[in-house]
């Protein structure tokens, strides 16, 4: 090897070699400074935790009791079918027709309306309400159980002066 090639390969590893200096000092300088720990011997109140910091506790979940209300018996008013008949959307034999009912069909009843001679009895029928003429109906009561519901305070169901909910 003659000489010109040794000190051109020298020279090419002093350049790299200045250039693996100047970027490490960079990266040195750019990196953020550790902030020193503070001095903790003049508190004499502070809890010291020898613990990893990467450990965090997880917080024990306690589930909350859960009541189950018990069924209560409640009586009814029903109404029952004596003979084959209309049930209608109004209390009148022109209301219209919503359907027809065998003699035995069982209906909660709501109440009754109209005259002495013209008497209709609001029932619960189909998820709704409808009217069946009182004088084709037997009244009696049925014990059925029920599950007590809490309403929450505040939804709008409580009767206002005029006995409607409040909207």
């Amino acid at each position: 090897m003659n000489k010109n090639t040794l000190t051109a390969i020298l020279m090419g590893f002093v350049i790299c070699l200045g250039i693996v200096v100047i970027v490490l000092s960079v990266k040195l300088s750019i990196r953020p400074k550790a902030e020193p720990e503070p001095d903790l011997s003049a508190a004499s109140n502070v809890f010291v935790d020898d613990t990893s910091p990467t450990e965090t506790p997880e917080p024990e979940m306690t589930p909350e009791p859960t009541t189950t209300p018990e069924p209560t018996t409640v009586t009814v008013k029903m109404v029952r079918t004596t003979t084959s008949v209309n049930v209608r959307a109004e209390p009148s034999a022109n209301g219209a027709k919503l359907g027809t009912v065998v003699k035995g069909s069982e209906f909660p009843m709501i109440e009754e309306v109209g005259e002495a001679d013209n008497k209709w009895t609001k029932i619960e029928y189909e998820g709704g309400e409808a009217y069946i003429k009182s004088s084709y109906l037997e009244q009696f009561e049925k014990e059925v159980e029920a599950t007590p519901t809490t309403v929450p305070e505040g939804d709008g169901s409580a009767p206002t002066e005029g006995g409607e909910p409040e909207q």
